[in-house]
């Protein structure tokens, strides 16, 4: 499931304008993957939270967040 969560403040060359939340973040990557989206990060883990960074095809950046399971 994803939903969608936007920033209020933002910038064209500041942090993703939008993100995701999905349950599968590695099969959500792989659907991006497949659909020959840019991605524009390495996975990151900030403890509760993993993230990725891509590009939608206008190049604005977007994130796909994963909750931490414990």
């Amino acid at each position: 499931m994803l939903r969608l969560v936007s920033s209020p403040q933002f910038t064209s060359d500041g942090p993703p304008r939008f993100f995701f939340w999905t349950d599968d973040l590695a099969a959500t990557i792989e659907h991006l993957q497949g659909l020959d989206v840019r991605i524009t990060s390495e996975v990151e883990d900030i403890g509760s939270v993993f993230f990725v960074q891509f590009e939608d095809p206008d190049g604005n950046p977007l994130m796909v967040s994963q909750r931490a399971s414990w």
